[in-house]
This record gives C-alpha cells, structure tokens and sequence, in this order.
C-alpha cells in the first residue's frame, strides 16, 4: 500500500480518544472506490506539538517583510490558519514525530465544550472497500459556466488604463500597503506595449475587461509573469526566461460590487485560461485570501500554503505567502502534480 498523507480536525476529551473515534467512524464510513484514502486505524499513536517557535515570526515570502504572526505560549491552543500553516511546516520538514508513524497534534481554539484538535500525518492507503459510491454531504464539482447574456470579454487597451486601475482597486492586490500605488503604476506601464501578432493581449501579459449590455465595464482580470520570476536566487536566469513562456499568473480579478454573483469573474478566468492553453502555457497560477478556496477549487484550481514545482536544474522550488493561498490549473497534459513533502507539487512545466 502506497503511505498517504491525512489532516482532519476531530473533538474528544483528550487527542487520543478523538483520533480514535475518528478512526473508527471512518472506517466504516462508504468511500468512492475511486479514490485513495488513508488507514486511520493505522496510526501509531499520537504526538500533541507544543512547539509554537515558528509562528511567531513568519517571512511574508515575496517582500522579505516580518511580522509576528502568534504570541501566544507552547501549547497554547491555535486558529485553524495558523494550526494548517504549522501543520504544513511539520510535514515538509519531515518531522519525525510524524515521520515515525505517529498522528500529530495541534489544539485548536474552539468554543465547543469538548477540546478539538487538527491531526495530521502519514498513514499507509486504505484497502478498497466494496461498497458503491457515496456523494460528499458538501460535494466540490468543477463548474461548467454557461454564458451570461449581456456580458461582452475583450482585451484592454491603453485608453482603457483608468478604468483597469478602478476596478483592480476593488480588491486586495495581496501586497503591501506601501506597494499597491507601484503595482497599479506597472499595469499602466503594462497597457502601453500592446501586441497585435502575439497570443496575449501585451507581450507576456494579459488584460481582458467584461463589459455589460451598456458598455459599462463591470470585470477585469490582470495576467502576467509572477513576480518571483524577476527575482534572481529563485532560479538560473535561464530557467527564469523559459518560464516566462509556460506559467503565468494572475495578478487581479475583480468585478464591481453591484454586479457580483452573475459568473462575471467565473468567465473572465475561464477565457483567460483558454487564451494560455491555446499559447501554449503549462500552468496558470494565483494566490487568494483563505476565505476563497472554496470558489477556485470549484473552478478546479488546486490550493495550497505553498506554491510548488519541481523545475529542472533547480529541484524543488516552493513559495509561501502567509497569510495567503496559492492555487494553480494544469493547462496542458504534458503537467501532472504528484505529491512532494506532503505538498501537491507540479512538474512537467518546464522539459528537462
């Protein structure tokens, strides 16, 4: 049997009785034959960490900034963000509490009677089980958008700069305070090279606006090179100018208050991920707030803590931006993702 990585949050009077309640409900639980799951009556006991050491100063990954992320003691019970991000740390670091078979545990700060904690570990693949297959009580289908009457997708161009800039203030850019007046700067300059021959609206990046019935622009949506790609240390320059042909990212989707919940941004992603495939790129990567998982994962984006791939000549490159997600898209089907230190990681991006 293949070892499976598990993480799931459980209620009990101490971790070892709420790991094995777990345990027990889901082995007798129907599963979907056609999906792997772990062996939880395998687990080998539990470890509950204390250690709260690398939560209380985080490096916000892009922008070198530092700041304290918990302050609490060793022990003290954790939010879910900071319990999945210390979890995502155990399990990349190999630690070998976990690493030995044991379940990890960290508590949680919960108003529930009961103490809770997040488990998480390594386990051997659970044996296919006979049953028929069983929905999720919360299924996450990939959503097949319909189109929407009235709303028109095109390219922006220059003049268009003032409204793009309007409508990417709509939203949090992720980025320091201090660098959102930069950032929209560096659209502005992005719209003045503008291509006619090439696949993207602007030389490596990609502007679309949706308009409504009345001209009125309601969405955009902002692709180009991710910022790590400029920085050198990342990667040789080399593999950086390859890259630039194969993994864009998007750097703003915004659509106006008034006219969210009609699809718009649903369909300013999906023409912009049909533009990259039909260019030829792997991978169309973003980061997003927590509370926006659910949205991508059902537009079949895979998210994570950390963005990671495995690149020739430079291993395994990983990104973290607390307290942000990434997400990323397969757009081709020489890419596959496989799993490296516990973390979903693509490879095939770039041909050896």
């Amino acid at each position: 049997m293949y070892p499976m990585l598990y993480r799931f949050t459980a209620s009990g009077p101490t971790p070892e009785n709420a790991l094995a309640a777990h345990a027990i409900e889901d082995s007798i639980r129907p599963h979907d034959r056609m999906y792997r799951h772990a062996d939880l009556t395998k687990v080998k006991g539990v470890v509950v960490v204390p250690d709260r050491a690398p939560l209380r100063a985080v490096e916000a990954g892009y922008f070198g900034d530092s700041y304290t992320a918990f302050d609490g003691a060793d022990g003290a019970p954790l939010d879910a963000d900071d319990a999945e991000w210390l979890a995502d740390r155990l399990i990349e670091d190999g630690d070998h509490r976990i690493a030995s078979g044991a379940a990890g545990a960290l508590l949680l700060d919960t108003p529930t009677a009961q103490s809770s904690w997040l488990f998480f570990g390594w386990t051997v693949q659970a044996a296919p089980t006979i049953c028929a297959a069983v929905p999720s009580k919360d299924p996450l289908p990939v959503t097949t958008l319909a189109p929407r009457s009235g709303i028109r997708i095109r390219t922006a161009t220059l003049a268009d700069g003032d409204t793009v800039v309007d409508l990417v203030s709509l939203v949090d850019l992720l980025r320091p305070a201090e660098e959102v007046s930069a950032a929209l700067d560096l659209m502005r300059h992005a719209l003045t090279d503008a291509t006619d021959d090439g696949p993207l609206s602007h030389r490596h990046n990609h502007f679309l606006l949706a308009e409504d019935a009345d001209g009125r622009a309601v969405g955009v949506i902002v692709c180009g090179p991710p910022h790590w790609i400029a920085r050198p240390g990342r990667a040789s320059g080399l593999v950086r100018r390859r890259l630039l042909d194969r993994l864009s990212t998007v750097h703003a989707l915004a659509v106006r208050p008034e006219d969210r919940g009609r699809g718009i941004a649903q369909q300013l992603l999906r023409q912009a991920e049909d533009t990259f495939r039909d260019a030829g790129y792997a991978v169309l990567t973003l980061r997003h707030q927590r509370d926006l998982t659910r949205f991508y994962q059902r537009l079949g984006y895979t998210s994570s803590n950390r963005l990671s791939m495995l690149l020739p000549s430079v291993g395994l490159l990983t990104l973290a931006d607390r307290p942000w997600k990434h997400a990323f898209k397969l757009l081709s089907p020489a890419v596959s993702v496989t799993t490296v230190q516990g973390m979903p990681t693509i490879t095939g991006v770039l041909p050896d």
